[in-house]
């Protein structure tokens, strides 16, 4: 049978939600970064399985006890440590007009 035109067959009553233009920046954006998201999971997936092979192939050796000594600290009992912090040393007068002299 022969199918009747009606207004609601012949024009559509919802209309589909324009996107604006900030709406199809925003999307594309989005898909951008999960897809940089992605490729960036899937290397780091990769090189740590690379590694966990490598590891798997050459053991690590045992961690040896430590021997070493820590260095003591060194006290000088000179007089230029007991000065007075900020003092300034008056050169020699003599040596001075001495090589003046010359």
């Amino acid at each position: 049978m022969a199918e009747t035109t009606t207004k609601d067959s012949l024009f559509r009553t919802v209309r589909p939600d324009p996107q604006t233009k900030a709406d199809l920046t925003d999307s594309a954006a989005r898909a951008i970064m999960k897809a940089e998201a992605d490729s960036r999971e899937a290397k780091t997936q990769r090189l740590r399985q690379a590694r966990l092979e490598m590891e798997e192939q050459s053991p690590v050796p045992a961690p040896s006890k430590s021997t070493t000594k820590k260095a003591k600290k060194f006290v000088s009992n000179s007089a230029a440590e007991h000065q007075v912090k900020g003092a300034i040393s008056v050169p020699d007068c003599n040596a001075r007009s001495a090589w003046a002299q010359m």
